[in-house]
């Protein structure tokens, strides 16, 4: 099936889902169908030309698409898939854009073909109306499988790298890279000092406090769903912060060198890309 023939359906246009399909309806040549629980929403998605139509009737929309992406809080997206699984296409794609997977590792549909997908991109503010059809260039797009329709719209989107990888790798590496700087930006804006720093902040303040602007309620049931891997990350978090305060107290030859491999470790990285 050529691209322009299919028909792509978002559940849930908020920052993720609005962005991409304002960013389908930019970049990719298919037909745009939005669900949202949200009349406002819709309205508002065709009116600013992210989407070509939307229907209210859930069952019937999803029977008209060929690819449908999820971009729902994790448990709403679980439940979502339970409840409609025969509404979608026969041998429709169907794909989650969830930041846990392990959530849905027992799920299984002999109905179409289910994919977990993570796009690495984001902002600070939520809702379509932060909308933004460039939120994803250059970012990468991790998937539990692949599947060549999915990895093609995902680069006409801008994406510029895509990796495959397994719920429990991802779950331990995201805990690592997004989870874990979360809990660390608002334990940070915890301390009694935050109220009193005006004036006294450069970018290192803004660099660590960034992301403690936060989505509670996404947030929390992020952090929840990926409880073992995230708390483990955590300890060890921990464990290095007081190793870190012993260097301080007693022993500032070690602090050096340790100060040293963190330069040398970032520098190599980034010598990667």
């Amino acid at each position: 099936m050529k691209n322009e023939e299919k028909v792509v359906g978002i559940v849930g246009l908020g920052l993720i889902g609005g962005s991409f399909s304002f960013a389908l309806k930019a970049y990719a040549n298919c037909r745009v169908l939005g669900i949202d629980q949200d009349p406002l929403v819709l309205s508002f998605a065709v009116e600013q030309g992210y989407i070509d139509a939307y229907c209210e009737d859930t069952p019937k929309a999803l029977s008209e698409c060929d690819i449908v992406f999820l971009a729902l809080y994790p448990k709403d997206t679980l439940a979502f898939l339970q409840e409609h699984e025969f509404h979608f296409k026969q041998d429709a794609i169907v794909a989650d854009f969830c930041g846990v997977k392990g959530l849905f590792s027992d799920f299984h549909s002999s109905r179409f073909t289910y994919v977990g997908c993570h796009p690495m991109a984001g902002k600070e503010v939520n809702g379509i109306k932060n909308a933004d059809k460039d939120l994803f260039a250059g970012a990468s797009m991790l998937m539990m499988a692949e599947q060549p329709d999915l990895e093609e719209i995902y680069r006409q989107v801008g994406f510029s790298r895509i990796v495959h990888t397994t719920p429990a790798h991802h779950d331990r590496l995201i805990g690592y890279t997004s989870q874990l700087p979360h809990v660390l930006a608002v334990a940070y804006v915890m301390m009694q000092e935050f109220s009193e720093c005006d004036g006294y902040h450069a970018g290192s303040f803004k660099d660590v406090s960034r992301v403690a602007r936060i989505n509670e309620v996404l947030w929390s049931e992020l952090f929840c769903d990926n409880q073992e891997m995230l708390t483990n990350q955590i300890d060890a978090l921990i464990q290095n912060l007081n190793r870190l305060k012993e260097m301080i107290n007693h022993n500032p030859e070690e602090l050096r060198e340790t100060l040293k491999n963190s330069r040398l470790r970032m520098e190599e990285k980034d010598d990667r890309g």
